[in-house]
This record gives C-alpha cells, sequence and structure tokens, in this order.
C-alpha cells in the first residue's frame, strides 16, 4: 500500500477550483448531456452525488465519506449503484491503491467508492487514473459545482500536480 502526504502548498493549490465553477442545475444539466455523448460521470463527495442522483443522474462512479463540510451527510441509497467499494483513506492523504478500485468502479458502472476516512483528494487520484472520456464532478464549499472535463491536457496538469505529490 502506497500513502501519499499531501503537503500544505498542494493543498493550497487545490483549494482554488481545478475546473470551470458553476451551479448544481448546471452541472447536472451538462452531466446529462455528457452522458448522451457518452462521457463517463465521476462524482467526488457527498453533497454532490446526492444532488445528481435527486436530480435524476446516476453517476458512472462516485466516491463518498459519509461526511459533508465534517459533519454526517444524508445517507446516499448504496442499492442505487451496481457496485459498491469500501476502502481507507486517511485525511490529508491519498491511498494510490484506491486507483485499482477507481478502475474496476468505472469499468462496471455505477459504482461506488465509500471511503473510511476523507474522500476529498481522491479526485485528484481519479483524474491521474481514468481516461479521458470522462468529466469529474465535484463541490467547492460555498463556490458551486466543479467541473473537470478530462483531456490530454488536463491529465498532463493532474499528472504534474500528482507526481510533487510523490516526491
Amino acid at each position: 500500500m502506497t500513502i501519499l502526504k499531501v503537503n500544505e502548498a498542494i493543498k493550497e493549490k487545490l483549494k482554488v477550483p481545478q475546473g470551470r465553477v458553476s451551479t448544481t442545475q448546471e452541472a447536472i444539466a451538462q452531466a446529462q448531456v455528457y452522458k448522451g455523448e457518452g462521457r463517463l460521470i465521476v462524482t467526488v463527495g457527498d453533497r454532490t452525488t446526492i444532488n445528481f442522483i435527486t436530480g435524476g443522474l446516476i453517476p458512472d462512479l462516485a466516491i463518498v465519506d459519509g461526511m459533508e463540510m465534517r459533519r454526517p451527510a444524508p445517507h446516499i441509497n448504496t442499492e442505487t449503484f451496481k457496485r459498491v467499494f469500501r476502502v481507507e483513506n486517511a485525511a490529508g492523504t491519498i491511498n494510490t491503491d484506491i486507483s485499482s478500485f477507481i478502475e474496476r468502479g468505472i469499468s462496471d458502472p455505477p459504482s461506488l467508492i465509500f471511503v473510511d476516512g476523507e474522500e476529498d483528494l481522491l479526485g485528484l487520484l481519479v483524474c491521474v487514473t481514468i481516461e479521458e472520456r470522462a468529466s469529474i464532478f465535484y463541490g467547492q464549499p460555498y463556490v458551486g459545482t466543479v467541473v473537470i472535463d478530462l483531456t490530454k491536457d488536463v491529465k498532463e496538469v493532474f499528472r504534474s500536480i500528482f507526481k510533487e505529490i510523490s516526491e
């Protein structure tokens, strides 16, 4: 198992939205268009995942930890998903072994990864693990829903951030 500890400089960098910011409704509408185009839809975070499900869109992969802004989040019905994985990821870290669950989840959607610990930084792992025909949606508290459309160039940016963490 490889656990990467994320330093404060990287945490500060990641506090800045890493994609375009939209409202929840705009994000769900965009995701529905993307889904129709064959893009994979990934949500990271309980509130974003709940909003998508109640908005009528089941993500291909959802990553949650049962918490919302350090408080218990509303329950997500795991029966909504074909596969459910339970993993461990401590706060402020990235357990790189989770990439295999990300790959397995994407290969047989819809899948849910339930994290014992914290899921916040796993969006970065998603961006370096999955293919370019995907869009990742996550909540930025008090800002909105962030949309990352993976392209070769976008993946390269995330690979460089990931490399900084790995050094």
